[in-house]
């Protein structure tokens, strides 16, 4: 396993490339520290810097989890933007998912629970898939919640005067747009706006 080329990442931080084709970031301190040189063996990367690895990868997603919710898809895209190598990213999801600190049913459950009265059905759906989750397991949970669109049209129409719009048709079609946009049914938005 020999160091093929060192890139900065930052002024502190940088990538160590190997021949056998991976990368891993190591502060500018920590390649001394391992003695990190181009052109040389890593001797001591199963048991010195892989160990490491792992453990500032863990350590990373905990701090990211401190301040917000994630899903395991979104944890394992920033660690591997931070180039750690797929054997670490795969040990620092696994660890933190068997400690509870993952859990992507319960972030489907609290984010429906968060938004249900603000979005419509298939906001909600879609960005839950955007955020790598399954679309199986959201469906399931979405038949558990009622979502009172009717309400949250209701609410959003209260800010239009209702008459003038039935009379401008271009205007109309532009409310009906946005709140197609939005994942409201149709039925529902003209089932609304004929009753205000």
């Amino acid at each position: 396993m020999r160091v093929v080329s060192i890139y900065p990442i930052n002024s502190k931080k940088s990538k160590v490339l190997i021949d056998e084709g991976f990368a891993f970031p190591l502060y500018n301190k920590e390649l001394e520290l391992f003695n990190i040189k181009i052109g040389e063996d890593v001797k001591n990367y199963d048991t010195d810097i892989l160990p490491f690895l792992k453990k500032r990868a863990v350590t990373r997603l905990m701090y990211i989890l401190k301040s917000s919710d994630k899903t395991e898809k979104e944890l394992i895209k920033k660690l591997i933007v931070a180039e750690y190598p797929k054997e670490v990213v795969r040990f620092a999801v696994l660890y933190c998912k068997k400690h509870g600190y993952i859990n992507d049913s319960a972030y489907i459950r609290d984010y429906i629970e968060c938004y249900k009265e603000s979005k419509s059905k298939v906001q909600i759906k879609d960005e839950l898939r955007k955020k790598g989750l399954d679309s199986g397991e959201i469906n399931l949970y979405m038949e558990e919640v009622f979502v009172d669109e009717y309400a949250q049209i209701e609410c959003i129409l209260k800010n239009y005067d209702i008459k003038s719009l039935l009379e401008n048709r271009k205007e109309l079609e532009r409310l009906v747009a946005r709140l197609r946009r939005k994942g409201y049914p149709y039925s529902i938005i003209k089932e609304c706006i004929n009753n205000n």
